[in-house]
């Protein structure tokens, strides 16, 4: 998503006349690249996870913007295994906690977020949920993760 925004750019020559420009430019707000492995395909289709398993999701947003979830989230929807569409009953998943201390941001090698995410206690096996994230940057995009818990 890029935001339009103007540059000021001022200008003098060696006899000293100044030209100012208003340039304008795209300013990328959300570069997210996707998840990256093992869930890099986490966008498109189901990921296969077990009930106690702790999912490592890692994204790139185009640089360190701090703590980036937002509140409440990631947070885990139960889903229908065949039409993903939500179940009426929400009964049995916990509310969502504050994730922000869990929130790394790793600079040594390749600039990218991750999120160690515990599934232990939060799902069933041979149930489905979408667990879904928020990011401050962009208060309105989200990223679903499809899972089918074994």
């Amino acid at each position: 998503m890029s935001k339009p925004a103007d540059m000021a750019v001022t200008g003098a020559n060696a006899a000293g006349a100044v030209v100012n420009y208003n340039l304008p430019i795209a300013v990328d707000l959300c570069a997210f690249d996707g998840f990256l492995p093992p869930l890099a395909d986490a966008l498109t289709t189901v990921i296969s996870a077990t009930a106690t398993q702790t999912l490592p999701a890692k994204w790139r947003v185009g640089g360190d913007y701090g703590a980036i979830l937002a509140p409440n989230t990631p947070y885990l929807t139960a889903m229908d295994c065949k039409t993903w569409l939500p179940l009426a009953d929400q009964s049995a998943i916990a509310p969502p906690a504050d994730m922000s201390s869990l929130l790394q941001y790793d600079t040594a090698t390749s600039p990218f977020y991750q999120l160690n995410y515990q599934l232990k206690g939060k799902v069933s096996s041979g149930k489905c949920y979408t667990l879904t994230f928020t990011f401050n940057i962009c208060p309105t995009a989200k990223r679903v993760i499809r899972l089918q818990i074994k």
